[in-house]
């Protein structure tokens, strides 16, 4: 049941709890990717990708691909095999 109205001093209360609940919560990795490059077409990249894949392989596709093609004319240029590598 939810209250009629907020009690204004409980709200501390609660954030400090819901605080310490997403401290064990483990960031998407392409929020990862995104805070360490800054880099908009490695996110979306990163973003396709991970659509398809689950965290920890979209972290290693993302690496391996980025190690050989770094921007859209790099990524344009690799064979498809070479891509699915």
């Amino acid at each position: 049941m939810v209250p009629k109205s907020v009690d204004n001093r409980r709200i501390g209360h609660f954030l400090r709890i819901v605080a310490r609940s997403v401290e064990s919560f483990e960031a998407p990795v392409v929020a990862l990717i995104a805070q360490g490059s800054r880099d908009p077409f490695r996110v979306l990249v990163s973003t396709l990708l991970s659509a398809r894949t689950k965290d920890d392989v979209t972290a290693c596709a993302s690496a391996r691909l980025f190690k050989v093609a770094r921007t859209a004319d790099g990524i344009a240029s690799l064979s498809e095999s070479r891509i699915a590598k």
